[in-house]
């Protein structure tokens, strides 16, 4: 019976002592808890730099129009100077176009041009040279009426408190042309930025291409008469802005 008693308290004793060594030894052997500081300096990210989720992020802006032209109309004076064409000749224009918004994009345009021909140094020296006038075809009138497209709209910042709005156009269409010899038939195309002063005022930025037949007296041609064009218009009507 003592033999049985010594060998529980025994086993007893084993059981304790290494409960005891257990929990002596875990807390030394467990890693120490980083401190809140240590846990947000790991948060800190290099300067400019955005977080990974956020920089893989897509944002967009959308702004609307600052003047809508849709069903408004438009008037403008032109004024031009032909860009191609031979050396004898300068040919200078002003006229006048009326432009129709069917949508913000899209509108309707007619236009017409008075044309002012002169010579030039060169064409004076032929003149004096040969006692005649260069072989040379020039227009007096223009009348054409296109489809344009606003291809986009964008803005640009003129000061820290002053933007300026424009359009990106294209416009294509047909005419007619007087020349010496009568009116001949044109197909015209136009390209350029129209910018919004306010939003009445329009001022246009383009080049202008005329293409149809020269006659002339020795010979005759189909020629790109490209013109760049600056105008001031005024829009008139109740659309939304």
């Amino acid at each position: 019976m003592s033999t049985k008693i010594f060998s529980l308290v025994s086993v007893m004793a084993l059981g304790l002592a290494a409960v005891q060594a257990k929990a002596e030894t875990t807390p030394s052997s467990a890693p120490a808890q980083p401190s809140l500081e240590d846990q947000l300096s790991t948060l800190s990210l290099p300067p400019n730099e955005a977080p990974l989720p956020m920089s893989s992020e897509k944002l967009y802006s959308v702004q609307t129009r600052f003047v809508d032209p849709t069903l408004r109309l438009e008037v403008s004076a032109n004024g031009g100077t032909r860009l191609s064409g031979d050396s004898f000749l300068r040919s200078q224009e002003v006229g006048g176009s009326l432009r129709f918004y069917v949508t913000d994009r899209i509108y309707l345009q007619g236009a017409y041009a008075k044309v002012y021909n002169q010579l030039t140094s060169t064409g004076k020296q032929f003149l004096a040279d040969e006692n005649r006038l260069p072989d040379s075809a020039y227009a007096s009138q223009r009348v054409d009426g296109m489809l344009g497209y606003n291809l986009f709209y964008g803005k640009f910042r003129l000061s820290m408190n002053s933007t300026m709005y424009f359009d990106h156009y294209i416009s294509l269409g047909g005419g007619s042309v007087q020349m010496a010899t009568g009116w001949t038939p044109s197909y015209v195309g136009e390209t350029g930025l129209q910018l919004w002063a306010g939003k009445n005022m329009t001022f246009r930025l383009g080049i202008k291409d005329y293409f149809y037949k020269e006659t002339r007296l020795l010979s005759s041609s189909y020629e790109h008469n490209i013109t760049g064009l600056i105008s001031v218009g005024w829009i008139f009507g109740g659309g939304r802005s």
